[in-house]
């Protein structure tokens, strides 16, 4: 049963995660139908998406990173002071401990996954790389690795502009969002290609191999030949 569920948790992520679009917007249905006012409608946007990160996170790694558990905790502490107090700028605090929850996990993320890709990688012989599918895997997979590189690289550059303005938050958390997605398309397209990718290794090593056995079996055949004919 627990298998079951876990699987079933696995399918709806990787639905969600099919494209960057998908889970912004699905982000933007869930703010709405929310029943914050309008002035507070960051926390369900955010809320959305960084409750989607952090069970990718849980699926793929096994953890919850402690800073990220601490960024929820004291956006649950400012959001309770706000509505016990009735002061803004508990709101306005508990906005910034989400949205610096949802980066956190995002960058994480991002960064776990490019870990599980060079681990992968690493046990490919370079020399080997051009021949899986005739060279198209190498060219795919520079060609991704480039886009998901320059994304994140991207809304990192822009991290530094989030501020009082909602829309510029909320179009930088979506480049991380967009980076992430790329580092999943990334690491997929490689899982898909790792069979080929190991029978290229079992084969370049023979054919390197093959001399090698080569000239042992004729190094053995001319001792003999020569031991016969003292």
């Amino acid at each position: 049963m627990q298998n079951n569920e876990t699987k079933k948790a696995e399918e709806r992520l990787d639905k969600l995660f099919l494209s960057p679009d998908n889970i912004i917007e699905r982000a933007k249905k869930y703010s709405e139908k929310s029943s914050f006012p309008e002035s507070e409608k960051e926390i369900p946007y955010y809320y959305f998406i960084v409750k989607n990160f952090i069970a990718e996170h849980e699926s793929r790694f096994g953890t919850i990173p402690i800073q990220i558990h601490n960024e929820h905790r004291m956006t649950l502490d400012h959001l309770i002071r706000a509505k016990a107090n009735n002061y803004e700028g508990h709101i306005n605090n508990a906005i910034g401990h989400l949205r610096r929850a949802l980066l956190d996990i995002a960058k994480l993320n991002c960064a776990g996954l490019r870990k599980k890709i060079d681990k992968r990688q690493s046990t490919i012989p370079k020399k080997a790389l051009g021949l899986i599918t005739n060279g198209d895997y190498i060219k795919g997979y520079i060609k991704m690795q480039n886009e998901a590189e320059n994304l994140l690289n991207k809304a990192r550059s822009e991290d530094h502009k989030i501020g009082n303005v909602v829309e510029i938050n909320e179009d930088i958390v979506n480049l991380f969002v967009k980076a992430y997605v790329a580092h999943c398309d990334w690491y997929k397209f490689q899982a898909e290609n790792m069979g080929n990718a190991l029978f290229i290794k079992a084969k370049y090593y023979i054919l390197i191999g093959l001399p090698l056995v080569i000239s042992f079996l004729l190094g053995l055949t001319v001792n003999f030949i020569y031991d016969c004919l003292k």
